[in-house]
């Protein structure tokens, strides 16, 4: 991820008047599918904690310790499963709303989400919806060409900056069967680590017309670990966050 890339889902038709043209559903109406989203809401991230994030906690215990405090391991692992899933959970909501909000409008090209999307409004609105998630460091919304329209840091985006060659950004935009990628930790503005989700935003034909993302400091997982690990007795313990197996987004106690 560039380093400014911050710093720098059925549908009710539309009622159909023989007199009027269709109108955009009402505030009341919007609340409503908000709230559905909510109790369905997180379900892309869901799969992405099922799928994507395999053998979610990897615990290396001293092997005596293990067979001391086995039944306070469990207990614990449990635990911090369900905080570590509910931290990424809490974040697609967020990007589910953002989505629902931007394709409600019916964008149809990347020249239009600009139109749309690159304004003060929406700059007001991403600052909302990232308010009170404190796992959530950073929001922006890019075209389908990569460039980033908007962002939480500041208003208007003074620096141009592309997040079309990053992966996660390349996932989305080839596979449209993909509702969301996580990417491997990657450097953020301020020097600190950063784990990126990202969401497809469609046209209403379908094709891609860019992506919601939003940035979790790798530091926030790690004091949540090491948080958890110090309630257990004893030394050489560590957890650790998998990306499908292979990669490491976050370890407690982080190695040098």
């Amino acid at each position: 991820m560039d380093s400014s890339a911050f710093g720098g889902s059925g549908k009710a038709s539309p009622a159909i008047s023989i007199s009027a043209a269709p109108q955009p559903p009402s505030r009341a109406e919007r609340d409503r599918r908000r709230l559905s989203r909510r109790v369905l809401g997180g379900a892309f991230i869901v799969a992405l904690a099922i799928i994507a994030l395999t053998g979610m906690m990897l615990w290396r215990l001293q092997q005596a310790q293990l067979q001391e405090g086995l039944g306070d391991v469990s207990a614990l692992d449990l635990l911090v499963a369900a905080q570590t899933e509910r931290a990424f959970e809490n974040v697609g909501i967020v990007l589910d709303d953002i989505s629902a909000d931007l394709q409600a409008q019916s964008i149809a090209t990347a020249t239009t989400l600009r139109q749309a999307a690159g304004d003060e409004a929406t700059y007001r609105l991403l600052r909302a919806k990232m308010a009170g998630v404190q796992q959530l460091t950073a929001l922006a919304i890019a075209t389908a060409d990569g460039d980033v329209i908007n962002r939480t840091r500041s208003y208007p985006v003074m620096q141009q900056t592309n997040v079309a060659s990053r992966e996660y950004f390349a996932r989305l935009r080839d596979h449209p069967e993909l509702l969301a990628s996580i990417s491997p930790p990657l450097q953020g503005n301020d020097g600190k680590p950063m784990i990126y989700i990202a969401k497809r935003l469609n046209a209403p034909n379908g094709a891609f017309i860019g992506i919601v993302f939003g940035a979790i400091h790798v530091g926030y997982i790690e004091d949540l670990y090491t948080n958890y690990l110090g309630a257990l007795p004893g030394d050489g313990k560590s957890m650790a966050l998998w990306l499908n197996g292979v990669t490491v987004l976050a370890r407690s106690p982080v190695e040098p």
